[in-house]
């Protein structure tokens, strides 16, 4: 299931624009980035699950998300501190501006949750009809994989100087919310058919442990620990804490993101035996997309802060082995849920 995001509401109609027709249903998407041109420029593409067929959608955005079946792609456009999202149809070009923040697709159809603020809705892409499903202070949410829930992170109180946070069901059909966590500690759900990982933060920001737990909130068990001594965080490349990557939809592989100082450390988790394997670090780069499958890591590599250089997304095996070039001048890149 794909990770995690939050913030978005309703559906503002724009004239329609039309796109390059797709030759066949997308399984990737990525930012290209020209940085040939003066100011530099990204642009969003779509392509087949290896890169090849790649076709451009818009010469000015960045951060696209496939639909299920590959002909709805949502992505930000502009620039600023709150850029606009798009919705567009890859097969006939019409396009709508979403009026929120951030969006993700269901694991089937044309719907996909959309939240602004503290609002979370349901939004199908095809009529634009919108239902209303919270409106509570959140940071993180995703679908479950059969697409009847949400498993959303809530602000519930205050602890010290910062919000407690815990994991809840919301059902679709009735609107309803279960708890499933409630030390106050917890954030970051990532649904899949076994269960939910999520990171707990204890003390300090970031989250400094990883964990999972079965769809109703039992057998958590707590899968890695870090970042525990504080006197080391002070220096460059030290972990900080860990944020859920994405797991595969049977729940049994998983990839974190070991968070630093200077980036990210990827890390691949065999659920299934607890075994954690170093994919890569944060000057080598960072692991963005896992296929639903388990089987491939998309991983974002580029040059270290402000050097010249080239982005390049690989596609390595989660198991281990050779990486393969996805694609070249792509700052980052998401196969289809």
């Amino acid at each position: 299931m794909r990770r995690l995001l939050v913030l978005a509401a309703c559906l503002i109609g724009v004239p329609a624009a039309v796109a390059a027709r797709a030759p066949r249903p997308a399984a990737l998407t990525f930012t290209h980035y020209n940085n040939a041109e003066p100011h530099a420029s990204e642009s969003v593409w779509v392509a087949a699950a290896d890169g090849s067929d790649a076709t451009k959608v818009t010469a000015d955005g960045y951060g696209g998300q496939l639909s299920a079946d590959g002909t709805w792609l949502i992505y930000h456009t502009g620039a600023g501190p709150r850029t606009p999202l798009v919705l567009r149809n890859l097969l006939t070009g019409a396009q709508r501006r979403l009026d929120g923040d951030a969006a993700q697709w269901a694991p089937s159809g044309s719907r996909f949750a959309l939240a602004r603020g503290q609002k979370l809705a349901l939004v199908d892409a095809a009529t634009g009809r919108r239902t209303r499903l919270l409106n509570a202070r959140f940071s993180a949410f995703d679908f479950t994989p059969d697409g009847t829930s949400i498993v959303v992170a809530l602000w519930n109180g205050r602890w010290r100087t910062r919000m407690r946070s815990d994991i809840f069901r919301l059902r679709l059909a009735d609107r309803r919310l279960v708890q499933l966590t409630f030390d106050g500690h917890s954030e970051g759900p990532v649904a899949s058919r076994a269960g939910i990982a999520f990171v707990r933060f204890l003390k300090e920001d970031p989250a400094q442990e990883a964990w999972t737990m079965r769809s109703d909130g039992g057998h958590q068990r707590l899968i890695s620990r870090c970042c525990l001594h504080r006197d080391d965080q002070a220096l460059a490349g030290q972990p900080l804490g860990y944020q859920v990557v994405d797991v595969s939809t049977q729940g049994d592989h998983l990839v974190l993101c070991q968070v630093t100082s200077e980036g990210c450390n990827s890390f691949a988790v065999d659920l299934r035996t607890s075994r954690s394997r170093f994919l890569l670090g944060y000057i080598e780069g960072v692991a963005v997309d896992l296929s639903a499958d388990g089987r491939s890591v998309l991983l974002s590599e580029g040059p270290f802060h402000d050097a010249p250089g080239h982005f390049r997304l690989y596609s390595v095996p989660f198991a281990g082995g050779r990486r393969t070039l996805v694609k070249w001048n792509a700052l980052d890149g998401r196969w289809r849920p």
